[in-house]
């Protein structure tokens, strides 16, 4: 309890400090906008157009955290600080549900150490600040990984299921998180201990449909509204977009993104869904024009996400575009690759105890370097990872805590090499027999 107030503590105060009077813009300002209408009954629209009287259908973006902004908006609070605090107590609830899930994986130390480090951590923080949905994606992963371990612990169906509900949940914050079905349930769940084969292929199936029933309403309801099938969002089209032109391909920006690369390409008639078919077609062409390069691209692309590849420039890129301050965004890569250490160590020394699996975090780190290498690097899109460092590393320092304590009460135990010949048995200390007889 003490380190998710000081995590809300810490929140509340960056955006009362730092962020009251700040200026939004992007994704950040749809979120804001979208939540509104959707608390207004105009239902899941496309915000920049309904600015200019257009009333459109939109899925740009999942609809998990429109809907968290819309309650504050529903009750009257509708403005950016309102928003701002309902993302500052979804951070809080990241600090505990981090700290559950380290404390599942190493025990209760790790999950001491896990939600502390979670309250203070600027990656985590800082998104509450800027109204993004990386709040919530960083909760429902969060959860994700309680249930995983959980899973891992006590084989059931009903750890099965609500782990499968709570990926399903990620995936309506961050389309790219339904990577998790592949990437964490399937893996996990060949991996169970002591389970049969049918039981983990049972428990398997009841996860991943836990996981579709929830996502069905959203898909369901977007089959009402467009052309095409859009299960989670229409949003990969243009991001692809503006990721494959030659201002990414070359140059400053290789491996990031630029919306003027987006802007070019022709509009196509039709709705949202059209158009992000559209834009897909358009940046698979230039792709496969540019093939050979794309090695580089790749390379550059997962060099910026894992903070390898100009960070102090991507750094400075998001201060302008994302309104993300400096010197918490430095701090939080130093101490991104302090976790990524530590979470080394928790990982072999897991292993080494016959622990439970790091697999979990490995999914995570597995599905960002996809999603990264698909579409661009950036700092946010590695939340999902941030939140497993974060358990992983906190389960190597709480394994080498307990390493050092073990060697000091080795130490204490062994006998002292210079104690007085005094305290010694008489025998002993009369020395060989026949010695005292000579």
């Amino acid at each position: 309890m003490g380190a998710t107030a000081l995590g809300l503590a810490l929140r509340v105060g960056y955006v009362l400090i730092w962020k009251r009077h700040a200026r939004f813009s992007g994704d950040a300002t749809y979120y804001h906008l979208a939540a509104n209408l959707l608390a207004q009954g105009h239902g899941f629209v496309e915000p920049f157009y309904w600015v200019r009287h257009i009333a459109v259908p939109g899925a740009d973006h999942p609809p998990l955290y429109i809907v968290a902004l819309a309650v504050p908006s529903a009750l009257g609070w509708s403005g950016w600080l309102a928003h701002q605090v309902t993302s500052c107590l979804i951070g809080a609830a990241t600090v505990a549900a981090i700290g559950l899930a380290a404390r599942e994986l190493a025990g209760p130390r790790a999950g001491l150490v896990a939600a502390l480090v979670a309250a203070v951590h600027p990656v985590l923080w800082v998104n509450d600040g800027v109204v993004m949905s990386e709040s919530l994606v960083q909760l429902t992963v969060a959860l994700a990984l309680l249930g995983a371990y959980r899973w891992w612990k006590r084989p059931g169906w009903r750890p099965a299921v609500a782990t499968g509900a709570a990926c399903a949940l990620a995936a309506l914050t961050r389309a790219e998180l339904v990577l998790l079905a592949p990437l964490l349930l399937v893996p996990l769940a060949l991996r169970l201990r002591g389970v049969a084969r049918p039981r983990r292929l049972g428990l398997l199936g009841a996860s991943v449909a836990a996981m579709a029933a929830t996502i069905a309403p959203w898909a369901g309801y977007n089959a009402t509204r467009f052309h095409r099938p859009v299960p989670l969002s229409t949003g990969l089209g243009p991001v692809l977009a503006a990721a494959n032109c030659d201002a990414t391909f070359n140059g400053p920006f290789l491996g990031y993104w630029s919306y003027p690369c987006q802007a070019q390409v022709p509009r196509a008639p039709g709705d949202l869904s059209d158009q992000d078919l559209a834009y897909r077609s358009h940046a698979l062409a230039y792709a496969s024009r540019h093939r050979g390069h794309l090695p580089v691209v790749v390379g550059a692309r997962l060099g910026r996400a894992w903070g390898l590849y100009r960070p102090v420039q991507l750094l400075r890129i998001e201060r302008a575009v994302e309104d993300r301050e400096l010197p918490p965004a430095e701090a939080g890569l130093g101490l991104f690759f302090v976790l990524a250490a530590l979470s080394a160590v928790g990982a072999v020394g897991l292993r080494r105890r016959a622990g439970p699996t790091a697999l979990p975090i490995v999914a995570l780190v597995a599905t960002v370097s996809l999603t990264s290498a698909v579409t661009y690097g950036t700092t946010r899109f590695r939340a999902p990872a941030d939140v497993g460092l974060v358990v992983l590393g906190s389960a190597g320092v709480a394994l080498l805590l307990e390493e050092r304590a073990r060697r000091r009460g080795r130490r204490r135990t062994e006998p002292s090499l210079r104690e007085p010949l005094a305290a010694l048995p008489e025998t002993a200390a009369a020395g060989p027999a026949g010695a005292s007889r000579a």
